[in-house]
């Protein structure tokens, strides 16, 4: 099993998160190069998960062919059909539906002819998944600050006060 596309910003860790819960943990984490798919906090959590990160190959194209293609289908089928759509839910609620009722059951040739679900649903899950306390622990950030005279810390650009001086 692998999941594709992660992004280190909070939608998408949100996004990670609920990946998780409903499909389970993966055993790989196949992803693009960019900035946001490679970050200390998506590796300490696949780590932790014990999900193997893995990253395609930089300037070879054809080893990031299968998620250019996710792309494409989507963008065909989906994307350019949207309309006009008045808020971010009702694209999402379309894309959720094209992907549950199109592209999950739909046979693909690189799957010789199976469906992507059926792929997914024959693979067991993996043995020791993980619950919520795991869960909660793997994305849990610890970072060391040092608490100023006047007992404030600055913690992503702004200051905060602490009642006793130490956290």
């Amino acid at each position: 099993r692998c999941l594709s596309d992660w992004s280190s910003d909070v939608c998408s860790s949100d996004l990670f998160v609920r990946a998780l819960r409903r499909h389970g943990k993966p055993d790989a984490l196949y992803l693009d190069n960019g900035p946001t798919y490679s970050g200390d906090t998506l590796a300490t959590a696949c780590a932790r998960l014990s999900v193997s990160l893995l990253h395609a190959r930089p300037y070879q194209p054809e080893s990031r062919g299968k998620m250019e293609r996710f792309w494409r289908t989507l963008r065909q089928g989906c994307l350019d059909f949207l309309g006009s759509l008045t808020s971010l839910h009702e694209v999402n609620v379309r894309l959720c539906a094209f992907l549950d009722v199109h592209y999950h059951s739909a046979p693909h040739a690189g799957l010789f002819g199976r469906t992507p679900k059926a792929v997914f649903d024959a693979v067991p899950p993996s043995p020791g998944d993980f619950d919520e306390k795991a869960l909660r622990e793997a994305l849990t950030v610890r970072t060391r600050r040092r608490v100023r005279r006047d007992t404030t810390v600055r913690i992503g650009g702004k200051d905060y006060e602490l009642d006793a001086g130490h956290l």
